[in-house]
């Protein structure tokens, strides 16, 4: 068994951070053109994950201290994690008539 060294974490850590913060970003092209008010909810939420994702990727490119990378990944899975905990707890459920609901 290896154990990577710093740089390779960090490469590794940039190398997943930088595309998967850009299709973030994509999304939020998609969907900031909405003029519906929970599509543009939507659409910021995945403006603010996309930036702090492609941050981290760019801060993993170039750091090199194993503590700081461990304190990085760790900051932003607590930023990400409560982020996404306030927008799940602050959604509005749809509004459907008893004619739409399912019987499933």
């Amino acid at each position: 068994f290896i154990a990577p060294t710093p740089a390779v974490l960090g490469l590794t850590v940039a190398l997943w951070a930088v595309p998967s913060g850009l299709v973030e970003l994509q999304g939020w092209v998609r969907l900031r053109a909405s003029s519906e008010p929970r599509t543009r909810q939507l659409a910021r939420d995945w403006l603010v994950v996309g930036g702090i994702t492609v941050l981290l990727g760019i801060v993993f490119a170039f750091l090199r201290d194993p503590v700081s990378l461990t304190g990085f990944i760790g900051a932003y899975a607590v930023i990400v994690g409560v982020f996404h905990a306030v927008a799940a707890l602050s959604a509005r459920p749809s509004r459907t008539t008893s004619t739409e609901r399912s019987d499933a």
